[in-house]
């Protein structure tokens, strides 16, 4: 990978979880305009919870920098992964036994996250085959 293509891939991986955190608000506010503070909070702790394991996941691949050594670079991307699960089960976890969550929002907006991350890899790879020269 070039220097170019890791900040774009950074630039990228900020991108997903700022869109995230966007649509985890989006839906917090009409869920607080329409059902309340309780299921809006619920709304935030599960987008939350996603675009924090993505957050993590995007440092553990991206701490090495240009230049590295690529089973480096694989390393760091198996630990990211092993990372992005562990955050997720543990916020899961906390946030499902120590708080009366609305189960509802809670996991419409977790769920929320998945799309917002499935449509950018869609995006992202779109774009890439375009800047390529490969059909799209």
């Amino acid at each position: 990978m070039t220097t170019n293509d890791i900040a774009a891939a950074r630039r990228f991986a900020v991108g997903l979880v700022a869109s995230q955190l966007g649509l985890t608000a989006l839906i917090a506010g009409a869920t607080l305009l329409i059902y309340g503070s309780r299921a809006a909070i619920g709304a935030l702790a599960g987008g939350g919870i996603g675009a924090a394991a993505n957050l993590v996941q995007a440092v553990f691949f991206f701490r090495h920098g240009p230049g590295a050594d690529p089973k480096m670079v694989l390393r760091g991307m198996y630990a990211g992964e092993a990372a992005k699960f562990a955050v997720t089960v543990l916020l899961l976890v906390v946030v499902l036994a120590s708080t009366k969550v609305a189960a509802g929002p809670f996991f419409t907006a977790y769920l929320a996250g998945f799309v917002v991350y499935w449509f950018a890899l869609w995006w992202g790879g779109r774009n890439a085959a375009r800047r390529e020269g490969a059909p799209h």
